[in-house]
């Protein structure tokens, strides 16, 4: 019997040792088995970087324009606009200006810029943007002045025409430094295609901006000596280039006004013997008084064709 009870004792004693090992056993089990490696890490790393993850509030994210969406003035039509699109150049204009246009693709040779007395020179390859159907008719003014966007390459015609060249300088001279006085008769403003006259005065001088670059646009007329400010002779011009110098932009657009005669002959019939007298302070009355005026009572009007200017872009 005594043997017995020892079996009993040492079977109580196994069991309860059993008991506490197994309860050793459960509180080490967290700290020895680890979590699986997908649940937080990857789903953290594989969020794309413009979603917010679910530990973190929305983040809001600026509007941006698809790259493949075009801006809408390059391909969305405007209302009362045409805009004129080829090779690299853009630009639109309002049915007070016309209403169509064409383009001519000028070939190296001799062009109005080489043609201006005797210039051995040629002209570079160039685009010359004509406006049909014009806010004038074409026999109001100087066959010379007739509404052109002219696009050179400013490279090809420093190797091909250095008297052009010499106006593409002094431009890029005179828009780095403008004259204190832009009305000051004696400081030409640069003009090309080139003429064989003179630049007889400048009012209404403007910079404007376009797409891609600068520029200035005036009032002038040119002639081969003194000749009176007329509706015939007067023209609007922007003379600019583009920002990386690449190109450069010489727009000639006729334009009148009321307060002018309609052409030389009329001036000299009415008011001959003031002109003669002192052609100069003659001249230099009238450009003052054109200056003062509403650029929207030019026709057409000047505010018109600065934003035409305003649009035109010449892709690289």
């Amino acid at each position: 019997m005594p043997s017995r009870t020892v079996s009993q004792k040492t079977f109580f004693l196994i069991a309860l040792l059993t008991l506490i090992l197994a309860g050793l056993a459960c509180s080490l089990l967290p700290s020895q088995i680890t979590e699986p490696p997908t649940a937080v890490s990857t789903s953290a790393v594989d969020l794309p970087a413009d979603e917010p993850t679910a530990d973190s509030p929305p983040e809001e994210m600026p509007a941006t324009i698809s790259p493949t969406a075009a801006a809408p003035s390059e391909t969305a039509p405007i209302e009362g606009l045409v805009t004129a699109d080829f090779d690299s150049v853009t630009f639109s204009f309002g049915l007070d200006v016309a209403n169509q246009w064409k383009v001519e693709f000028i070939p190296q040779g001799p062009g109005r810029s080489s043609s201006a007395g005797p210039f051995p020179y040629t002209d570079p390859e160039h685009l010359i943007f004509s406006l049909e159907n014009y806010a004038l008719p074409e026999t109001c003014c100087n066959p010379l002045n007739q509404p052109q966007i002219i696009v050179y390459p400013v490279v090809q015609m420093s190797e091909q025409n250095p008297v052009a060249t010499t106006q593409i300088t002094a431009l890029q001279t005179y828009l780095a430094s403008p004259p204190a006085n832009l009305m000051d008769q004696f400081v030409e403003i640069p003009f090309l295609p080139l003429f064989n006259a003179a630049q007889t005065f400048h009012t209404q001088v403007r910079f404007v901006d376009f797409q891609n670059g600068k520029g200035v646009r005036y009032l002038t007329q040119y002639s081969q000596g003194p000749m009176p400010v007329n509706n015939a002779s007067i023209f609007y011009t922007f003379q600019g280039i583009t920002n990386d110098g690449s190109y450069y932009v010489a727009v000639t657009m006729p334009v009148t006004h009321p307060s002018l005669k309609n052409n030389a002959e009329e001036v000299f019939d009415l008011e001959g013997d003031a002109f003669m007298t002192d052609p100069i302070n003659y001249i230099n009355g009238v450009t003052q008084a054109l200056d003062s005026l509403d650029p929207g009572t030019f026709t057409p009007g000047l505010d018109a064709l600065d934003a035409m200017i305003q649009s035109l872009m010449i892709r690289p």
